[in-house]
């Protein structure tokens, strides 16, 4: 997963529920794969954890590891 961490809006699944991408990721999780995700964070501040990535800490999801790189300079 690549992300700005900025454009994490809702989507609509094929019935037409609004879900956001941790929710959605979970349930593929759980129903179809065990995946696994590292997140590429491009992010203000070298600190920051980033509001996606932070999810899956605060839920203790396993094997969800991030990259980050600085929004400004992303080469």
């Amino acid at each position: 997963m690549v992300t700005d961490e900025i454009e994490n809006t809702d989507v609509h699944t094929a019935d037409g529920t609004p879900t956001q991408f941790f929710n959605l990721f979970m349930k593929y999780r759980s129903e179809v794969y065990p995946a696994k995700l590292v997140f590429i964070s491009f992010l203000d501040n070298q600190h920051d954890q980033g509001q996606m990535y932070t999810e899956f800490l605060n839920a203790n999801v396993p094997d969800v590891i991030q990259f980050k790189f600085n929004r400004q300079r992303p080469d």
